[in-house]
């Protein structure tokens, strides 16, 4: 090999390689978004073990084999990490029906909500439920029962409140800015995908019963701000 083709294969693994730790990444956020910053966001050979035997959450959630990631991290993931792992796991919307994450943090040892995800069925996007009146958390499934109970208490319905209250501005603030200025800059993309994949007009799953009427872009845009505005209107009337 001469030196110029030495370094034209260097530069070329260099790009396999960072081609390949973003597919990692990917997949990785994609399979268990706490799964990455557990491993203090390297790719590691137990984190990778770990990714390529359990394909998602929920299996991550069983993992029964402490002793073999043992031996692949040398020691360095204990078991007091594995069992947290599988904590971070825990999978059951915001009825508690699916999509709904909660992590344990070891520095001020409580269990908080997230990563927040999954909207496909919202913002009025749901044809078993359009309706811009009511709290969605009023019928927490899989026995998510707590959240009947905490909604009892008035010291967190109070914190609800005062949450919204302060929150308000910022979300009217951003549909009055931001996402308009966000409307014009995908304009190109969303003629694009409506050509790839030609779904407005026509009933896909779970879409609601009008969305044969609503045969453009603009049509879909206004409908959800229509939808928005009588959403917070709503909430608004509750937390006052």
């Amino acid at each position: 090999f001469t030196l110029k083709s030495l370094c034209r294969s260097r530069e070329q693994l260099i790009k396999e390689r960072s081609k390949f730790a973003v597919l990692l990444t990917n997949e990785l956020d994609k399979t268990f978004p706490e799964l990455k910053p557990f491993f203090e966001n390297r790719i590691s050979e137990s984190l990778l073990y770990i990714l390529n035997k359990y394909k998602n959450a929920s299996h991550i959630s069983l993992m029964k084999d402490y002793e073999s990631i043992r031996k692949i991290s040398r020691g360095k993931f204990t078991y007091a990490k594995f069992a947290k792992l599988k904590e971070l796991a825990k999978n059951t919307d915001s009825q508690f029906y699916s999509s709904c994450y909660m992590y344990f943090d070891p520095s001020d040892q409580k269990f908080h909500m997230g990563p927040v995800w999954d909207f496909d069925l919202g913002f009025g996007n749901n044809g078993v439920d359009v309706k811009t009146e009511g709290f969605q958390a009023d019928e927490a499934q899989n026995g998510a029962n707590w959240i009947l109970e905490l909604r009892k208490s008035e010291e967190f319905m109070n914190i609800v409140k005062t949450r919204w209250n302060k929150c308000k501005p910022l979300i009217e603030s951003y549909f009055s800015g931001e996402y308009e200025e966000n409307l014009s800059n995908i304009k190109k993309d969303v003629d694009v995908n409506f050509i790839r994949w030609p779904i407005l007009g026509k009933s896909v799953w779970k879409a609601p019963n009008d969305c044969e009427s609503r045969t453009t872009y603009d049509s879909e845009v206004e409908y959800f701000k229509t939808w928005k505005d009588n959403r917070i209107q709503w909430l608004s009337s509750q937390f006052e």
